[in-house]
């Protein structure tokens, strides 16, 4: 928006992307809506063949579809172990297979939100822990090699389609939870679907998965998550330690929703993500479950909430943020916003630049860059830097620099002080051996080399 002298520099002011633009977000990484996948795997004899190019190539089309024209940066996916609920020792075959999608969602740019477990539905019997553990200390090396495309691993393996119910058997928690802390690389989110497991647990690496996100309309329910309900203790400590972990929720499916009667208002969704500090939600579940089929999309809860209305004075009222842009077109002209696309833009983190003050002397480029987040939650597994780039494009210096992990939208420790937060991030950056004219760049980039926009009117470049 202008420029004004600072010692020795400029000072930058940059204004939101306009309503028309908040699209090009959508692409960002690691947050958002996202899709699913269950594969069952098969007995050894029945393993398809990768290097069928056929193959291969009907799972990228099939991978490549969007999710009712929403894009997604993220999958939910499930492999199904039930043919090996009784084996020690998991086959290569196994581990071919699961390579396999590895590779393939790689190749998409699409980071895996990653699981397994053994049962579908309650008619088996319980697998035994020792064999669980076995199979997570086997599966280590796939962890570790595939850790680039891995979005978290969920914590489920055990229990009616993992979700850690239906047991039939005791079973030994914490020797579990400490095996599967031990067999994943550092760097990846581990997630819980059950609230009382994670008190035990304190561990902030560890987010939540509310599979029975129903907003706040019915307080006095359960809905399988662990007691989790409004106002309840194991609610107020995922709304304290979620602000730092990767947090994810999901509605019932359609056909759930009619049976349980559990119709929920996206503005109480709305205010559920903020609460509870959502990066990435179902579009599959009241959703996807009925528009990918033909069905009456219309019908569908999630589709529902484009008829509420969200205005700046209604977000206002439940301590929500988003930027003037959002509201505003490019003419100038104020736009109608609704629930759904407040959710789906506002999902994770939504940086926005406010200023930057760059200096320079013959030796040195200063940098200071602030900026403030305006999504439910922080830039988790992405790096930020600054970069000069020549008249090429080309990078001739590269300095990381911010910890976007950090980047919360208020104050961490008390969810009731609704005051955006500022985060500042600093370099400075050598000019030994750089004699021509250059540009300065800010990136935020993950694992897989895909970069973030910020909702700025800055040029972006993807190199």
């Amino acid at each position: 928006t202008g420029t004004s002298d600072v010692k020795n520099g400029k000072l930058f002011k940059y204004q939101p992307l306009p309503a028309e633009k908040s699209s090009l977000l959508l692409h960002n990484p690691e947050r958002g809506f996202r899709s699913e996948e269950d594969y069952f795997i098969p007995a050894v004899e029945d393993m398809p063949d990768w290097s069928d190019e056929n193959y291969y190539n009907d799972v990228i089309r099939r991978l490549t579809k969007n999710v009712c024209n929403e894009p997604v940066t993220v999958s939910r996916v499930y492999f199904i172990l039930d043919k090996y609920l009784e084996t020690e020792t998991l086959p290569k075959e196994v581990f071919d297979y699961m390579q396999g999608y590895y590779n393939a969602y790689r190749r998409l740019g699409i980071k895996i939100y990653l699981g397994h477990y053994y049962q579908h539905g309650c008619a088996r019997e319980n697998v035994s822990d020792r064999i669980v553990i076995g199979h997570v200390k086997q599966l280590s090396s796939l962890f570790q090699k595939n850790a680039d495309v891995i979005y978290l691993l969920c914590m489920n393996f055990i229990g009616a389609y993992g979700e850690w119910t239906c047991m039939r058997k005791r079973f030994d928690f914490q020797a579990f939870t400490n095996a599967v802390l031990e067999a994943v690389p550092d760097e990846i989110h581990i997630m819980m679907r059950q609230a009382m497991y994670k008190d035990y647990y304190k561990y902030y690496r560890i987010g939540f998965a509310n599979e029975a996100l129903h907003g706040y309309r019915y307080p006095h329910l359960d809905m399988g998550q662990g007691f989790i309900q409004p106002g309840s203790y194991w609610w107020d400590v995922i709304s304290k330690e979620g602000v730092y972990s990767i947090n994810d929720g999901e509605l019932f499916t359609t056909r759930w929703i009619r049976i349980a009667g559990t119709w929920s208002t996206g503005v109480s969704n709305m205010q559920v993500m903020s609460n509870q500090h959502l990066s990435t939600m179902s579009l599959q579940h009241s959703f996807g479950d009925i528009c990918q089929f033909g069905g009456d999309i219309d019908q569908t809860n999630i589709y529902a909430w484009r008829g509420e209305e969200v205005t700046e004075e209604s977000l206002e009222s439940m301590g929500l943020h988003s930027t003037t842009g959002w509201f505003i077109d490019g003419k100038g002209d104020r736009i109608q916003r609704n629930a759904y696309e407040y959710i789906r833009d506002h999902l994770g983190y939504r940086l926005s630049a406010k200023t930057a003050e760059i200096s320079a002397d013959k030796n040195t480029v200063s940098i200071k860059l602030e900026l403030k987040n305006y999504g439910s939650a922080a830039a988790f597994n992405l790096k930020s830097g600054f970069v000069l780039l020549n008249k090429e494009s080309e990078i001739v210096a590269d300095i990381q620099a911010g910890t976007p992990e950090t980047w919360y939208t208020t104050d961490p420790e008390c969810y009731e002080n609704r005051e955006l937060l500022t985060h500042t991030v600093t370099a400075e950056i050598p000019l030994e051996g750089i004699n021509n004219e250059y540009f300065i760049g800010f990136y935020l980039k993950n694992s897989l080399g895909q970069f973030a926009r910020l909702d700025n009117s800055i040029e972006y470049k993807n190199l």
